[in-house]
């Protein structure tokens, strides 16, 4: 090979070598600004996250804010009611109307009335402390006979926010006369007992006429039945009650419905602390009947039946 062939191989060589060299810092290069991209590409990702999760926060303040707005609107509509207690008015029409501060509750939400007859009884003192080991509140329907044994009772169940209804006795076979005096008879136990006249009435079976109609109506009582019978008074039996309760479909427990139970038996008292636990895991609120009718009707008519909140 001659000197000069040599010669120009050995410089192509070196050029190719420069080449190589500038080739591979160029890599470098970029693979440096390629970690730096990346590192930008790592903090803007983080910066999303943490903006989404402000906007998250943000929007759920506002939703909260909504809600208190809500409320406030409606507390100062109702404003100088107590809870449960109702305010009528008479209608050009001559229907009288039972306002009720109307409680808020969450989209959504499950409500359920528990409502218990016949008492009080030598249970229903359990019963109370099992509510009020829940924070829960229900609604009682006394006889006037049971209610003056227990007068003590009664006071509690006034101050710890449990409604009190009438049940008086069989009314539809009584003139408009005898109805109202059985109505005052027990109504003047209660308010005597407790403070509170009752402004509910729950017909003994649920037996109701035109003539008890026109007298609740007269005087601004509203008539309260079920959706739920759990016919616990015929079986006497613990499951057989929350069979009952829960069956599936239209007469079993759902959102809305008002509970019918006798507080004068041991079986009810313990399916009732089952079902107040069964209730609550499966997302119900608990409620008082005027809290259940103020929030799923406009109004509340005296004299007319209501069995539920659908």
């Amino acid at each position: 090979m001659s000197v000069y062939r040599m010669q120009k191989e050995g410089a192509e060589a070196d050029r190719l070598a420069e080449e190589n060299r500038t080739l591979a810092e160029r890599a470098a290069s970029l693979e440096a600004q390629m970690q730096d991209l990346q590192k930008q590409l790592d903090a803007l990702s983080g910066q999303a996250e943490s903006l989404t999760a402000e906007k998250e926060e943000l929007t759920a303040k506002l939703e909260d804010a909504q809600k208190k707005i809500v409320q406030l609107e409606q507390q100062i509509a109702s404003s100088g009611m107590a809870p449960n207690t109702p305010a009528a008015s008479v209608t050009e029409t001559g229907d009288v109307v039972l306002q009720f501060q109307k409680p808020v509750y969450e989209a959504g939400t499950k409500l359920i009335a528990l409502t218990f007859d016949d008492g009080p009884g030598k249970y229903t003192e359990r019963l109370l402390d099992e509510l009020k080991a829940r924070g829960l509140h229900a609604t009682f329907f006394v006889v006037g006979q049971n209610a003056q044994h227990y007068p003590a009772l009664l006071k509690r169940m006034a101050e710890e926010g449990h409604v009190i209804g009438n049940h008086t006795m069989n009314l539809t076979k009584l003139s408009e006369s005898e109805v109202l005096q059985q109505i005052d008879a027990c109504a003047d136990i209660v308010e005597n007992a407790s403070g509170v006249r009752p402004y509910l009435l729950r017909c003994p079976g649920g037996n109701v006429n035109d003539a008890v109609k026109k007298v609740l109506k007269d005087q601004h009582l509203a008539l309260v039945n079920w959706s739920v019978d759990t016919r616990d008074w015929q079986s006497r039996n613990t499951e057989k009650v929350l069979e009952t309760a829960f069956q599936s479909g239209n007469y079993g427990i759902r959102d809305g419905a008002i509970v019918l139970m006798h507080d004068v038996y041991e079986t009810t008292l313990n399916a009732a602390v089952r079902m107040m636990d069964r209730l609550i895991a499966d997302g119900y609120t608990i409620v008082t009947v005027p809290e259940l009718l103020a929030a799923r009707n406009e109004v509340v008519y005296a004299g007319v039946q209501y069995h539920a909140g659908f």
